[in-house]
């Protein structure tokens, strides 16, 4: 999965803050990745499977409901351009 313009992925980790809502405020270091996911984002530095793989893992440890990774992975999708089938 490649992407012509990285930075379109950063509404997709505005999403992934906007779903993540309180659990973020309760956990300081899962604030600084998003942040950090944020920041590669914007310089073009993150891939569509790097950022689907850490909700997928926010998902496996219980941090994300499955609704909230379904909307991330369609932000994801659209970004890079491809097809959403979930």
């Amino acid at each position: 999965m490649t992407i012509t313009a990285p930075w379109l992925l950063v509404p997709s980790v505005q999403e992934l803050r906007y779903v993540l809502g309180v659990a973020l405020t309760n956990n300081d270091y899962l604030s600084e990745v998003v942040d950090d996911y944020l920041s590669d984002a914007r310089s073009g530095d993150l891939t569509p499977q790097r950022l689907l793989g850490f909700a997928q893992g926010l998902c496996a440890a219980g941090v994300l409901d499955i609704d909230g990774f379904e909307d991330v992975s369609v932000m994801v999708c659209k970004a890079a351009g491809l097809g959403v089938y979930l």
